[in-house]
């Protein structure tokens, strides 16, 4: 994974990596793949529970929402990026379940029509599969 991100034109990489890749410019940097068998440390940590006994249903249920939420942005995770806390995908602010109906409303209040609320939605937030 670090050698598809080392790899990568400093230009098209989101603005978080570009600030590591260009740190990390002065340095002599050698990166190896290492299979999983030869990595002690990682392997031994990523088998260590922290705890076996899970009993409280709602840390379960936003253990399932952080999976699902992971995998709705695996394809654009590249191009997700952090400033004053909250997260953009490209400029785009990304908006929480949670607020996407309020979002909506506040978008639509100019009363613009469907397909301008939508274009403009489309140009300043995201979430995935958004129409």
């Amino acid at each position: 994974m670090i050698e598809m991100i080392w790899r990568k034109p400093v230009i098209k990489a989101p603005p978080r990596l570009q600030r590591m890749l260009l740190r990390l410019q002065r340095y002599l940097i050698t990166i190896r793949y290492v299979t999983g068998k030869e990595m002690y440390a990682d392997d031994t940590l990523g088998r260590a529970h922290l705890n076996d006994n899970i009993s409280d249903e709602t840390e379960i249920e936003e253990d399932m929402n952080i999976m699902i939420h992971s995998l709705l942005y695996w394809n654009i995770k590249d191009e997700i990026h952090i400033i004053d806390g909250m997260l953009f995908f490209n400029e785009r602010i990304i908006i929480p379940i949670e607020m996407r109906r309020e979002i909506l409303m506040k978008l639509h209040e100019s009363h613009l029509g469907i397909s301008k609320t939508i274009a403009r939605a489309s140009e300043s937030v995201y979430w995935p599969r958004m129409k």
